[in-house]
């Protein structure tokens, strides 16, 4: 006979309630342990398999373990951008407040564009704010949420929306990193790399409207603009924003 725990993860991965009813039946441990240390539940958050999650909380899931690098189940669910999933787990207490082992916090991996598999992450902010997250909290690297947030692939479409929501949340524009960097620093920066240079207008223009000093000096007293390549393409756009060298 197949091992219960076993027979419950893969009903997690796959989403089969069904399955996951019938491991239980057969004696498997709600909170057994993937070799990396993940609970069923964090892996059906993962995958938004919200009726396995169900199933498995009403079976008496426990809700902030951890697995091996830190993450609980809300920072899984966060991963795989599933709003029914966070709301779920923040319906059965979960704490937004903790961390994996680079302090990155349920916020941070939601906003992680580049993970992005067709969620709407900027839904999510709202109910975690309220329910307790730090808008603000920096990871092992002085990040924050905003300053993940600007990193990536700018042609996403869903990025201006997404900062837009962090700021209406209370994220503080001008809070630098360890090296004296906001987030405006990063957002520049992948604006100069980024084909659509319309995209991240709109995304400076998000923190310019929420009060970004554009001029801002970081620990080597370089500005966000004096911080790229003075033949950059996006140099005529910030000038005309209003950043300087």
């Amino acid at each position: 006979m197949s091992d219960p725990d076993a027979d419950l993860h893969a009903a997690a991965e796959r989403g089969n309630v069904a399955a996951a009813r019938d491991a239980l039946r057969r004696g498997a441990q709600v909170d057994a342990r993937s070799p990396g240390g993940r609970t069923a539940l964090m892996t059906a958050s993962m995958r938004s398999a919200v009726e396995v999650m169900r199933v498995l909380l009403d079976a008496g899931a426990a809700v902030d373990l951890q697995a091996a690098l830190g993450e609980t189940a809300l920072i899984t669910a966060a991963s795989g951008r599933g709003r029914d999933s966070v709301l779920l787990l923040l319906e059965h207490g979960a704490d937004p407040t903790i961390a994996d082992v680079r302090d990155r916090t349920v916020l941070m991996w939601l906003v992680d564009i580049p993970f992005h598999r067709g969620g709407v992450p900027f839904q999510s902010v709202e109910p975690l704010v309220r329910a307790g997250a730090r808008i603000d909290a920096q990871d092992v690297f002085g990040q924050t949420a905003l300053m993940v947030a600007v990193q990536g692939d700018l042609s996403t479409a869903v990025r201006p929306a997404v900062l837009a929501e962090l700021v209406a949340n209370g994220a503080d524009v001008d809070l630098p990193s360890p090296h004296g960097e906001t987030a405006m620093f990063g957002l520049v920066r992948y604006v100069d790399d980024a084909i659509d240079l319309d995209n991240g207008r709109d995304c400076i223009q998000v923190l310019l409207d929420a009060g970004a000093d554009p001029n801002v000096r970081n620990a080597e007293g370089r500005t966000p603009l004096g911080s790229i390549a003075p033949g950059s393409l996006a140099a005529p756009m910030l000038t005309e924003l209003g950043f300087t060298a």
